[in-house]
Formats: C-alpha cells, structure tokens, sequence
C-alpha cells in the first residue's frame, strides 16, 4: 500500500512538472538600435582645414565587451550588457565611419591606404551612464608615422540623456550616445589636423 501511495505522489509530481516545463514560454524580444548620423558641420574653412594634408585610418578596436550588446555603467568599476538590447552594427564600425566624415569630409584631409601618418584608435567607452543617466563615449588614439609617436590623447564625452526615464522607451539614451560619438569625432578630428600641421 506504501509503495503504490509513493509511486502515484511520484507520479503526480512529474505531471505537475511536466507542465511547467512543457509550458510555452513568451519569446525573448530583442531590440535593435542605432545611434544618429554624424551632424551636418561642414563650411568653407573647416573643409580648408585639412587640405594637403594625408592620413590613414588604421587599427579602430573596442574594448572587449563593447560589442553588440549595448553596454551601461553605474559607476568606474560596474559597468554590465543589456541582454535584448543590440546594435544594429559594432561601436568600432560607428566608431570609424564617424572618424572618417569629421576628417575627409567636413576637414578635407585626404584619406590614403599607404604611406602616410596613421590613426590608431581603442574605444574605450561606448555606452549608457546610469547615474547621473546618459551616455559615455571615450576614444583613446595615437597618431604615429613610420618613426615616432606624433600624438596619443584620450577623449572622454558624457552627454546627459533628455526624456523618459523609466519605462520601455530607450531612444533618449541612444540619442544621447550618438551624439557623444559626434562630439568625439569632432574633437579628435580637430586634434588630429593640428597635429599634421605641426612641423
């Protein structure tokens, strides 16, 4: 009587976990997203700024974990991925096609793929700012030729994020990163051509 009494209470216990893992489950949802295109800056002068001069875009890498996953940071040692929000592309491929239209197009340097200087650029940081909430792009880079070091700097942009915090809508904070990125660029496109310029 014992051993039918613990085979049906077995039983009963599979069947009841039987449906909760048979259950169909609501499927993931992932969310693709994509930061703005660089700002319309280009005049006259700024195109001038960059004539005569060469330059090659080389190695632009990012860290580690700036990959598809869109990155947050609560603070200089916590940073972690979202696991259904995504970027359309790699930051390392925003990262470069911004470089390029802040120096070749709106400064007029001549892009090559031989000898000349070249940039080299890590991206460091490239994503959402918890506290205060907004957005973080960081670019170290080094320009070098065939002999020296010409130049490294670090350019660190934080952009505040303006609408909705709380809830579904995650535009603001890409809004917001996408215009840190612009602001990197322009930063360190205007370095860039100081640099060449310098004797």
């Amino acid at each position: 009587m014992k051993a039918r009494l613990v085979a049906a209470l077995a039983a009963a216990s599979l069947l009841v976990s039987g449906c909760t893992v048979f259950r169909p489950s609501k499927p993931v949802e992932v969310h693709y997203f994509a930061p703005t295109a660089p700002t319309q800056r280009a005049t006259a002068q700024s195109r001038a700024a960059g004539q005569g001069l060469t330059l090659r875009i080389g190695r632009v890498e990012p860290s580690p974990y700036l990959r598809e996953r869109i990155a947050w940071r609560t603070s200089s040692v916590e940073l972690g991925l979202y696991d259904t929000k995504r970027w359309t592309d790699t930051p390392d491929a925003y990262v470069r096609r911004a470089l390029e239209h802040a120096l070749f197009t709106e400064r007029g340097v001549t892009q090559v793929t031989g000898h000349a200087p070249t940039l080299d650029v890590d991206i460091t940081g490239f994503e959402e700012l918890r506290h205060p909430r907004g957005a973080r792009v960081e670019l170290r880079y080094r320009l070098q030729d065939d002999k020296t070091v010409i130049a490294t700097d670090v350019v660190t942009i934080d952009r505040p994020a303006t609408g909705p915090a709380h809830g579904r809508d995650f535009s603001a904070i890409v809004v917001a990163i996408g215009a840190a990125l612009d602001e990197a660029a322009e930063r360190v496109a205007d370095a860039i051509v100081q640099d060449l310029r310098r004797p």
